[in-house]
């Protein structure tokens, strides 16, 4: 189970990481 959400947490943090470059690449912070 705590597998489960440490995996969880790595993909939630790799798409917020990717966000924030989409919308630092837009300008717009």
């Amino acid at each position: 189970m705590a597998d489960h959400i440490e995996d969880l947490i790595d993909t939630a943090s790799a798409k917020y990481q990717q966000w924030i470059k989409t919308l630092s690449s837009t300008g717009r912070t």
